[in-house]
């Protein structure tokens, strides 16, 4: 409830989450695609009850060092497919980021893409998912275009550079 507290009418929530909960090998913190669903929409309807505007971003894709490709097949693009469906569903902006920093990193060179991401040492966890500054960026980037280009977020585009 701590967040929810400190929103205010006004205000606009940037909402992402989906790696934590697709990590089938770990009950702690996996959740199935419906109950993902069901999260993203009770925190969406929080936020609208508040006055505020929810925005919706998927997670990023997660990066193979040895073979220098996007993984897709990293679990991630159902709870992806979830979330631009619940943001669609709901009437608010839902930013693929997934796809965007996917394309992005595809276009380029194999060593440039793979400083994106912070070398995760850990032998049984052979992809990245923690971004280093050039990643953030990129990101943070990437994010700023799909708010200015959108019609669903009325005055924050004025303070958007």
């Amino acid at each position: 409830d701590g967040i929810y507290s400190r929103i205010k009418k006004g205000d606009y929530v940037l909402i992402s989450f989906g790696h934590n909960d697709s990590t089938q090998n770990n009950d702690t913190i996996y959740v199935t695609v419906d109950q993902y669903k069901s999260n993203l929409k009770n925190i969406i309807n929080t936020v609208l009850s508040k006055g505020a505007t929810p925005v919706l971003i998927t997670s990023i894709p997660t990066y193979n060092p040895d073979t220098y490709v996007v993984n897709t097949g990293d679990g991630i693009d159902p709870y992806r497919e979830a979330a631009m469906q619940v943001a669609s569903d709901c009437g608010i902006l839902g930013i693929d980021l997934y796809s965007a920093f996917k394309a992005e990193l595809e276009s380029l060179p194999n060593e440039t893409a793979k400083s994106y991401y912070q070398n995760e040492n850990d032998a049984e966890w052979h992809k990245r998912i923690h971004l280093m500054e050039p990643g953030a960026a990129c990101v943070a980037e990437l994010i700023e275009n799909a708010l200015k280009n959108s019609s669903k977020i009325g005055e924050l585009k004025n303070y958007i550079n």
